[in-house]
């Protein structure tokens, strides 16, 4: 399927680069881009069929900084089948607060390391109280110092 995750429909514009297409960034700021496109955004509610709402057990996304967005897509969904979620979080607040909003109070942070060095952002796993015993934190490296600005959050390892 060939459409990004929003909390609207609409086209947009976006840059990448050939060496990490998977980098690709609704923000068209940078003259190291190499490669320009078009994305069709969708929302994630309409986009899936309703009689699967309340089926979705897992949701993992990566959408470069546009995590409220896509989460508020995907609110209905969310609410009916209750996922655990991972996401990317290049911003802790946005993604994190919207989530404590819709009875998500369990998160985990775990950094991204490739080729021995981190990266600066940090992958979260955000459950909410009725799964919160599917998830086995022990599976995770904890990143107690980037979760912890997760004001309020319940934070366990």
């Amino acid at each position: 399927h060939n459409v990004g995750c929003s909390d609207r429909q609409f086209s947009q514009p976006v840059k990448y680069s050939v060496s990490n297409v998977g980098a690709a960034s609704l923000e068209i700021d940078s003259a190291n881009d190499t490669q320009r496109a078009v994305f069709q955004l969708v929302r994630l509610d309409d986009y899936l069929p309703f009689e699967l709402h309340s089926k979705v057990g897992f949701i993992k996304l990566d959408v470069e900084q546009h995590e409220t967005q896509a989460l508020k897509g995907a609110e209905q969904i969310i609410i009916s089948s209750r996922p655990i979620i991972v996401f990317e979080a290049h911003n802790f607040d946005g993604p994190s607060e919207y989530l404590k909003s819709l009875d998500y109070q369990y998160f985990y942070g775990f950094e991204k390391i490739k080729a021995g060095y981190r990266k600066s952002t940090t992958n979260l796993v955000a459950v909410n109280n009725e799964n919160k015993n599917k998830v086995h934190v022990d599976m995770v490296i904890a990143s107690p110092l980037k979760a912890d600005s997760l004001i309020g959050a319940q934070l366990e390892r």
